[in-house]
């Protein structure tokens, strides 16, 4: 019974995240490509706001 939490836990973390992923780069659309491919970008972002 254990595992099974574990791997459901593990599998609703990772739908989480991917939720949150999808989220962000609607909210960013023009930048979606660049900032998930680049850490870099988020301080232009943040400078930005």
């Amino acid at each position: 019974m254990k595992r099974i939490n574990l791997q459901l836990g593990l599998g609703l973390l990772i739908v989480t995240v991917i939720v949150l992923a999808a989220l962000l780069s609607f909210i960013w659309t023009p930048y979606a490509p660049c900032t998930l491919s680049r850490p870099t970008d988020y301080k232009v972002l943040a400078g930005n706001i």
